[in-house]
């Protein structure tokens, strides 16, 4: 029998053979592959987390552009109904009829007043804090 056939030859081999491997190498395949399954979990584990952020960061922009949405609406409401007034005012206006006059500018006085007190709750909502 050759020193290679005999089983105390070849367990002495693999003896120095993995006193030169790494840890992990040395453990069975049971401790191996719970290892590996905790390490799986924690990535899971981690990788959830960063979602879990991730969302949140999302969620807050959602409410940020909402806001900004709702502004930019309430400013081209403003645009449409000045507009609107500017338009009863030159016809006011070409008329000479200064009582309708001073009432399309109290009307529109009044939807300014309105709009601004609007636009400064939004943007206290909107804005950082």
């Amino acid at each position: 029998m050759t020193h290679r056939n005999s089983p105390n030859g070849s367990a002495g081999e693999l003896r120095h053979a993995t006193a030169n491997i790494p840890l992990l190498y040395r453990l069975n395949i049971h401790r191996r592959l719970t290892l590996c399954f905790i390490v799986i979990i924690v990535l899971m584990l981690i990788g959830n987390g960063v979602l879990l952020w991730q969302l949140h960061l999302i969620s807050a922009q959602v409410q940020r552009l909402n806001g900004v949405n709702e502004e930019l609406i309430e400013v081209l409401r403003v645009h449409t109904g000045l507009l609107s007034a500017y338009e009863r005012l030159g016809v006011a206006a070409r008329s000479e009829d200064s009582g309708r006059l001073l009432k399309e500018w109290e009307t529109l006085r009044a939807g300014l007043l309105r709009t601004l007190s609007v636009l400064r709750q939004l943007s206290a909502i909107c804005l950082p804090k």
